[in-house]
């Protein structure tokens, strides 16, 4: 704890330091567009080389989901709704499999850029060459989130937050862009392996949960396996995009950076992104660790953001009609007999969160109430029967006295 007050300290004070230090000029706009006309080495090549890679990507994309993923999903007969979004979550688990095994190999085996946080300052300059290994995976990483651009809008499952996901690509370009620009790409290296690793988890718990039911039969194992997942990539992102991103993201660019370079350019700017993505960070894990809570109270894991097909409001209203009316039948007095109830409760899309966590009705239950239902229904024919029964020999009894009064009145005269 106390390396963590004296870390916020410095960095608190640094900052303070820097903001008297570092007054503008001839305004903060104008100062930065002048020093981003100074620093940044941005060029033409490297914009041709992600929009290349961009058509690759999508074209990679197409193939894997015509000739593996679909086929894969109808051989496995999937449910249709899931077969509908396993082609999406296994490609990008794919993808971030690649990148996240690349980034680890040159953050952590090739460079000292992880262990030795002083080491991604040393020897920066203005244009500074960036190593072939490191340029590969900037120009990639741009070119798979300009591809995201079509993917979401075309290929993608539309869901809730579609429109936000527009806005997640745009930040991811331009902080990816701008780190190679202006020649940050070692710790925006540091940033990418810290998160790529994530994903690589979340997709694979989403990839596992779809496989749950297939051929219209429920497969648990796929369910329990999601959720140790889950349980991973919960202690996963503190540990990486909160714990670590501190000191290794944060303490480094706020503190460090100006240890080592006094004069480095964009401080401002650089930290105040970087900061942003921290706090939205902190601010997911809320509602990570929320859904895994959610899990250990025994509510299964799904994805609630994917938007309600047509009908399926319509189905929920008539689910809960339906049982509202068992309820009612239920607790109505039937003389001879007591009749028991019992139902399930369908609740989909309760809270929308990154996991996204809702309640499911076993098939057990709806046999159960089945089962319940049709002997009630042979109670009441039963009832009805002798009711029936009951009504026509009081009717018979009637017909005869009337019979008998009548030849008694007949004789008397």
């Amino acid at each position: 704890m106390s390396n963590v007050i004296e870390a916020v300290s410095n960095l608190w004070g640094t900052f303070w330091t820097e903001f008297h230090l570092r007054k503008a000029q001839d305004g903060w706009i104008s100062d930065f567009v002048r020093d981003l006309k100074r620093y940044s080495y941005w060029t033409t090549q490297d914009l041709l080389y992600s929009l290349a890679l961009a058509l690759l990507f999508t074209a990679l994309r197409y193939a894997l989901s015509v000739f593996v993923f679909v086929p894969f999903v109808k051989w496995v007969q999937m449910k249709e709704d899931n077969a509908k979004k396993f082609p999406e979550s296994a490609w990008k688990c794919l993808y971030y499999s690649t990148s996240a095994s690349y980034c680890i190999y040159l953050c952590i085996t090739k460079y000292p850029f992880f262990s030795d946080s002083n080491s991604v300052w040393i020897g920066w300059h203005r244009g500074v060459e960036v190593p072939l290994d490191i340029y590969v995976l900037y120009v990639a990483q741009l070119g798979f989130y300009v591809h995201s651009f079509y993917g979401t809008a075309v290929m993608d499952v539309v869901r809730k937050d579609s429109g936000i996901m527009f806005v997640h690509h745009a930040v991811s370009c331009l902080l990816i862009g701008f780190a190679l620009a202006v020649r940050y790409h070692n710790l925006g290296l540091v940033l990418l392996t810290l998160h790529d690793l994530n994903d690589v988890i979340l997709e694979g718990c989403k990839s596992l949960l779809y496989m749950k039911t297939r051929g219209g039969k429920d497969y648990p194992v796929w369910e329990i396996l999601a959720n140790i997942g889950f349980a991973i990539f919960s202690v996963t992102w503190f540990l990486m995009r909160i714990y670590w991103f501190f000191y290794k993201i944060l303490y480094t660019a706020g503190y460090i950076s100006v240890q080592i370079l006094p004069t480095g350019p964009f401080y401002f700017f650089f930290n105040a992104m970087l900061w942003t993505i921290f706090s939205m960070n902190c601010w997911w894990y809320f509602f990570v660790i929320r859904a895994a809570i959610r899990i250990l109270i025994g509510m299964g894991l799904t994805d609630t953001r994917e938007t309600e097909s047509p009908g399926a409001g319509d189905e929920q209203k008539a689910s809960e009609s339906e049982a509202s009316g068992e309820k009612t039948r239920s607790e109505e007095p039937v003389s001879g007999r007591v009749g028991v109830v019992s139902g399930g409760l369908d609740v989909g899309g309760v809270e929308e969160s990154l996991a996204g966590l809702a309640l499911e009705v076993g098939d057990e239950g709806e046999e159960d109430e089945k089962e319940v239902e049709e002997k009630d229904v042979e109670e009441v024919e039963e009832e009805d029967v002798e009711r029936m029964e009951v009504d026509e020999g009081g009717e018979e009894f009637v017909r005869r006295r009337n019979v008998r009064q009548e030849e008694e009145s007949g004789s008397d005269e």
